[in-house]
């Protein structure tokens, strides 16, 4: 009799949730790729996540760029990119991973869980003219051990923090996903290289942290007001930047995020 009991519940239980009325979400392009990319749970989950950050939500095709792992957002006004990916890889040696612990890689203000996606909102930089500095993110990476694999110059940029050592800015690895964990034995890093990592980690903390604070903040108690208008003011000091609007390219990476910022910046007035 338990048995059945247990085998009846579990019936009633599935019933239920096979009732449970589906999703409603906006008919947009933008709902459209995330339901296609992630299913109808995960892109409500988006939806309501952009509702809570007091921004709308994109709609258009040409208000959001796709992505290998998702789509992306970039905001004009306030200097900063959303990145909106997958929360888990496939196991294999391609795999992308997060890397959280570096000065060497863009750290995000703020992540966000949304089913089966992760929502990073990313400060923006300048981007990186000098090919150089690939190698040296390359090497730098290797010593921490993490690979840069994804080497193009559109990968990369400079924070808007400049040092006897980083006269252009410290260099950064601004997409996310272009790294990954190495598993063979690291060498050990050199004093010189450990001061250099050293730097570019404290750059990012002291630069972005008051940001950080403000949307953990805002986000928690449903008024975004005050991390937005730091935004716009860490924007008209340089510290935040539209970096992805220096592209020099018709075509590209920076070109493609600068053409859908410009659109989505029209609902963001």
């Amino acid at each position: 009799m338990k048995f059945l009991n247990g085998y009846l519940s579990s019936l009633f239980n599935k019933k239920a949730v096979d009732q449970r009325p589906e999703v409603e979400l906006p008919k947009t392009d933008f709902c459209a790729y995330l339901t296609e990319k992630f299913g109808r749970e995960t892109a409500a989950q988006v939806v309501e996540s952009f509702q809570k950050m007091g921004l709308p939500a994109p709609q258009k095709e040409d208000e959001f760029l796709e992505g290998a792992e998702g789509g992306l957002v970039f905001l004009n006004k306030y200097g900063l990119s959303i990145r909106i990916e997958s929360a888990d890889f496939p196991k294999d040696e391609w795999k992308p991973d997060r890397i959280n612990d570096s000065g060497w890689v863009i750290q995000p203000l703020a992540t966000l869980q949304a089913g089966s996606a992760i929502i990073e909102i990313c400060p923006g930089c300048n981007l990186a003219s000098n090919r150089d500095y690939l190698t040296h993110l390359k090497g730098n990476l290797e010593s921490q051990g993490s690979k840069f694999f994804d080497v193009r110059i559109s990968n990369i940029g400079h924070l808007p923090v400049k040092s006897p050592s980083f006269p252009d800015g410290v260099p950064v690895v601004i997409d996310r996903l272009a790294v990954q964990r190495l598993t063979n034995d690291i060498k050990p890093a050199s004093e010189a290289i450990k001061l250099l990592a050293e730097e570019a980690a404290l750059a990012q903390k002291t630069l972005y942290a008051p940001l950080r604070e403000a949307f953990a903040a805002g986000y928690q108690g449903g008024k975004m007001d005050n991390f937005w208008n730091m935004c716009r003011q860490y924007v008209a000091e340089g510290k935040l930047v539209a970096g992805w609007t220096q592209a020099s390219e018709s075509s590209g990476k920076p070109y493609n995020a600068a053409r859908s910022a410009k659109t989505y910046a029209l609902k963001c007035e």
